[in-house]
């Protein structure tokens, strides 16, 4: 055996065989689930800023119900939860 050492046939069928013994490792960052919230967050929405200004508020949620829409997260009637 230690003298086809210097054939390349030999480590290919040493290599073959010994992978055939490694267990298969798991990734270390298992795929992510696509939620709802990471496809929001993705779009980077703007916070609100809390300001009393009625443009600046219509304009956020203009932004924010397009990036719904764009999600297609349905529409909740009010009351619902």
């Amino acid at each position: 055996m230690f003298e086809d050492r210097n054939n390349p046939v030999y480590w290919q069928a040493l290599v073959s065989e010994l992978m055939k013994h490694i267990p298969l490792v798991p990734p270390v960052n298992p795929p992510k689930e696509h939620k709802l919230v990471d496809r929001i967050v993705w779009h980077n929405p703007r916070t609100y800023g809390e300001s009393y200004d009625p443009v600046e508020l219509k304009e956020w949620i203009r932004g924010m119900e397009k990036i719904f829409s764009m999600n297609k997260v349905p529409r909740r009637e009010e009351g619902e939860q």
